[in-house]
């Protein structure tokens, strides 16, 4: 899985500059549910996830982890 630290040139700085993220090889998804309480326990499935001990360097990860802020990719 890629990480944020893949995309870092300089390893010994903590945060990704603005030109490091927009580098970043996003990982595109949409996510479909059948009904609107399928979407709810989604997201509140993301949410514990979201606040559970995960390793958010993985990209992919930390994506799935923050679906629940915009809930905008799952119909």
């Amino acid at each position: 899985m890629k990480k944020y630290e893949d995309f870092k040139k300089d390893k010994e700085v903590r945060d990704l500059t603005d030109e490091e993220i927009k580098s970043i090889d996003w990982t595109r998804y949409k996510i479909v549910v059948p009904t609107k309480k399928d979407k709810l326990e989604l997201m509140s499935a993301f949410e514990h996830i979201h606040h559970s001990d995960i390793d958010t360097d993985f990209i992919t990860v930390n994506q799935l982890a923050h679906e629940y802020l915009k809930g905008g990719t799952i119909f």
